[in-house]
């Protein structure tokens, strides 16, 4: 992982990690929800934007085993970052319900499974085994 990659998974965690507080307020819930599906939103087009470049970039490479790398990279970017931000577009969806964000959302981060970035919990992401590249 590179260190680009690793700062911003540590900015969006901590992002998300303040959203996460805001969505056990009631009233605050509803508007954290519907900033968060905006970034969601984002978060997707981001990731599709970044891996097409990516792809595209190893498309065009002269060496075979950069081209296998490069399209390896494009989608383990997709994968992460576009599954990542479906979620947040669906926790939004819940936490912009009156009460539901509190009743929800509190349980599952208590517990441990919120979905994290890969260096949150190393070897427990799970969408991680959809695409074996």
């Amino acid at each position: 992982m590179s260190q680009f990659e690793y700062q911003l998974n540590n900015t969006l965690a901590a992002v998300e990690k303040g959203f996460n507080i805001f969505g056990y307020i009631p009233v605050a819930s509803t508007y954290s929800g519907g900033i968060r599906m905006v970034c969601g939103k984002l978060e997707i087009i981001s990731a599709i934007t970044a891996s097409a470049l990516m792809a595209i970039v190893a498309l065009f490479s002269p060496n075979c085993h950069e081209r296998h790398e490069g399209m390896k990279q494009a989608a383990k970017i997709l994968k992460t970052y576009a599954l990542h931000g479906i979620t947040n577009i669906f926790r939004g969806a819940v936490e912009a319900t009156a009460l539901l964000g509190l009743v929800a959302c509190l349980p599952y981060d208590l517990f441990g499974n919120r979905f994290a970035y890969p260096q949150e919990k190393p070897g427990l992401f799970p969408l991680r085994k959809l695409c074996p590249c």
